[in-house]
C-alpha cells in the first residue's frame, strides 16, 4: 500500500514552528513527507478515519482522555487494514499526526504555554516506539481493547479506562501491548486501584517495574484473563507500599523546600546610582 512517511527531524521543525507562531497567525503547512510502498493509496481511507476523529472530538463533555478512549476502537478498525509495512513505520504515524490530526493533537495534548507537545506529534526519540505519539497510542489502545480475550469487560469498556499516563507509558513500556489479554488485566486492576490513597501514576509506575520482571520468566501472550489477573494483582499489592514511600518522600521534599524558601532572605539587586545629566554634572 502506498503511504507517506516523515522523519523525526521534519516533525521536530514543524512542532517548533507551531509553537513559535504568533496568536491568530495562519498555521504553517505540514511537511509532505516521502512516498513509500506501492499499490493502492491509503490516503482516502486514512482521511476518512481521521475526519471521524476530528468530528468526534467536538461537543464532547468528557475528559480529553475519555474522548480518546471513545474514538480508539473505530480508529483501530479503520487503520488495521493498512497492514504491518505501514503500521510499523514510525514515520507513517508522524505523517498522520502532522497532516491529518494536527488540530486534534493540539486540542488533546496542547497547553497554555505551547500549542503542540513534541511527544504528541511523535517528535521525541524513544526506544519504545514513541508511545507518546497521539495517533499511534490511540491505535494501540484500540488494538489492545479489540484483541483482548476477556469476559468481564467489553472492548469499548477496556478502551475507555482512563489514564493518559497509564496508556502512554506503563502498558506499552513494559511490552504488555504485545499481549492484549495481559494488558487488559493490567488496565482493569489499575482502574480498580483508584482510591485516592496514592496517585495512580505512582502506583502504576511501581507495579509496572514489578510486572516487567515477570516478562523474563512468563510468556504473557499465552495467559488467559484469569491467569493474567492472578499473576498481576499481587504485583499491584506489592507496589502499594512502594508508591506510598514515593509519595511520602515527595511530600517531605516539598515541605523542606517550602521551609527553606521562608527562612532564606530574598536577595535584592542593588539599584545602580542614577547618572547625572551633563547639565547637572557641569554645575
Amino acid at each position: 500500500m502506498k503511504y507517506r512517511s516523515l522523519t523525526l527531524r521534519e516533525v521536530e521543525q514543524y512542532v517548533l514552528a507551531l509553537n513559535q507562531l504568533p496568536e491568530g497567525a495562519t498555521m504553517p503547512a505540514p511537511p509532505p513527507g516521502i512516498v513509500k510502498g506501492a499499490g493502492a493509496d491509503c490516503y482516502p481511507l486514512l482521511a476518512k478515519a481521521c475526519n471521524a476523529v476530528s468530528i468526534g472530538m467536538k461537543g464532547k463533555a468528557k475528559s480529553l482522555d475519555g474522548v480518546e478512549g471513545d474514538l480508539a476502537l473505530d480508529f483501530y478498525h479503520a487503520l488495521v487494514q493498512f497492514g504491518p509495512e505501514v503500521l510499523n513505520d514510525l514515520g507513517f504515524w508522524r505523517y498522520v499526526a502532522c497532516n491529518q490530526l494536527r488540530d486534534f493533537i493540539v486540542w488533546r495534548d496542547g497547553s497554555k504555554k505551547t500549542r503542540a507537545s513534541a511527544g504528541g506529534f511523535g517528535a521525541r526519540q524513544s526506544t519504545s516506539l514513541f508511545q507518546d505519539c497521539v495517533p499511534y497510542r490511540m491505535f494501540r489502545r484500540g488494538q489492545i481493547a479489540a484483541l483482548a480475550q476477556v469476559n468481564s469487560m467489553s472492548p469499548q469498556q477496556i478502551a475507555r479506562i482512563e489514564g493518559t499516563d497509564l496508556w502512554r507509558s506503563h502498558v506499552l513500556r513494559i511490552k504488555l501491548g504485545n499481549s492484549p489479554t495481559a494488558a487488559a488485566a493490567f488496565l482493569m486492576i489499575a482502574d480498580k486501584k483508584r482510591n485516592g490513597e496514592v496517585a495512580l501514576t505512582d502506583l502504576v509506575r511501581e507495579a509496572a517495574k514489578l510486572v516487567q520482571r515477570l516478562n523474563t520468566n512468563v510468556l504473557m501472550s499465552f495467559l488467559g484473563e484469569g491467569d493474567a489477573m492472578e499473576l498481576i494483582k499481587p504485583e499491584f499489592d506489592a507496589a502499594l507500599p512502594l508508591a506510598k514511600a514515593v509519595k511520602k518522600l515527595r511530600d517531605e521534599n516539598k515541605k523542606a523546600k517550602d521551609a527553606a524558601s521562608k527562612i532564606s532572605p530574598k536577595t535584592h539587586r542593588a539599584k545602580s546610582p542614577k547618572k547625572l545629566s551633563r547639565r547637572k554634572a557641569s554645575k
